[in-house]
């Protein structure tokens, strides 16, 4: 797998398990104590000036938040990928959405069980996404994902452990903003092949107001992408 892709998957682990580190106490950094995305940061680092990713040492691929457990099982990608990035481009007329994701299992700890009828793990897709307005004006976007999956399932992004977005933002001309949404499978055994994205476009916001026939910024976009495990990012 080229290098840049492997650094992609990288870079999505990093920000994942960034996630309420803010609210972890301070201690002494022992080689014990030192947190998954450190040891992830530091090995990337190293490879950086490497022509090949060095052997991945057990543990690389898991990390936690307050959430719980993560395990990353793969990424999804498509030959359209930002060879800088790794991450795949939407450009609404100059409404950016980039996008990174992943297929992941998560040992849900206990306080946040309710959210998912008391399950204490789950599988689910990983979208992380960088999002920037480029225009002056101010633009509406409501964010929302339809994930559709070669097995069959139709998925939403509209609720999920890290997407605390509202249902409809509005970023005040030229913003940047990162964020991630977590999409709960139904079949917790279930890797899907290939995925499909639906994704609508944002408005213009005029006057504090958006008009839903005039201000469509761009048309709805549907996305393929193909399932690429761990291992093979590896290679």
């Amino acid at each position: 797998m080229k290098k840049y892709l492997f650094f992609a998957f990288i870079t999505l682990i990093l920000f994942l398990a960034a996630c309420n580190e803010s609210d972890t106490p301070t201690v002494e950094e022992t080689e014990g104590n030192r947190s998954s995305a450190e040891k992830q940061a530091e090995w990337k680092e190293e490879q950086d000036s490497e022509q090949e990713p060095q052997e991945i040492e057990d543990g690389f691929w898991e990390f936690e938040t307050n959430v719980g457990k993560f395990y990353m099982l793969g990424m999804y990608l498509n030959d359209e990928i930002n060879e800088e990035t790794g991450m795949y481009e939407v450009d609404f007329d100059g409404f950016r959405v980039d996008l990174a994701i992943a297929l992941v299992d998560i040992d849900v700890n206990e306080e946040y069980q309710y959210m998912y009828d008391e399950q204490e793990s789950i599988r689910a897709i990983q979208i992380t996404t960088d999002v920037e307005n480029t225009n002056d004006f101010d633009v509406s976007y409501n964010g929302n994902i339809i994930v559709i999956t070669s097995d069959g399932e139709q998925l939403n992004s509209d609720s999920g452990i890290l997407s605390e977005n509202p249902v409809v933002q509005k970023y005040y001309g030229k913003v940047k903003e990162t964020g991630a949404f977590t999409i709960v499978m139904e079949e917790d055994e279930s890797v899907p092949e290939s995925i499909e994205l639906i994704m609508d476009g944002p408005y213009k916001v005029e006057d504090g107001a958006v008009d839903p026939i005039n201000g469509a910024m761009g048309e709805e976009q549907r996305l393929e992408f193909e399932f690429i495990s761990k291992e093979g990012l590896e290679e």
